[in-house]
């Protein structure tokens, strides 16, 4: 409502304003690892891309560049909010599981095995 929308210009619910903006930059990621999956990449492959150091875990420095691929540039306490809201078990990192339910949430992707099944 119009009311809503001056209590958030007025700062009055930035904790609400924040979590939009964070669903929002969560939304642009889903809709570019979807755009590489229907390029023909899997899941795994967009996932392994964006962990630079190959330990199996996204960290804030690799959100921020994953978002940074898509010309979305965050600032520490960004990266850490986008970080914090798919990191569902709590243990400071995005895992592969965390990353597919992310991004799985937007579009109706699937999990793509490389190689599997030709088309």
């Amino acid at each position: 409502t119009q009311g809503d929308k001056a209590e958030l210009l007025r700062g009055g619910t930035r904790s609400v304003a924040s979590e939009w903006v964070t669903e929002l930059r969560r939304t642009r990621l889903r809709c570019a690892v979807s755009q590489k999956v229907e390029a023909g990449k899997s899941l795994q492959e967009v996932f392994k891309e964006f962990d630079k150091d190959q330990d199996g875990d996204l960290n804030a420095r690799e959100i921020q560049a994953a978002f940074g691929s898509i010309g979305l540039d965050l600032k520490d306490a960004e990266a850490a909010s986008v970080m914090k809201s798919m990191d569902t078990d709590g243990d400071g990192k995005v895992n592969y599981s965390e990353f597919c339910a992310g991004v799985e949430q937007y579009g109706g992707l699937r999990r793509r095995k490389k190689g599997g099944g030709g088309g």
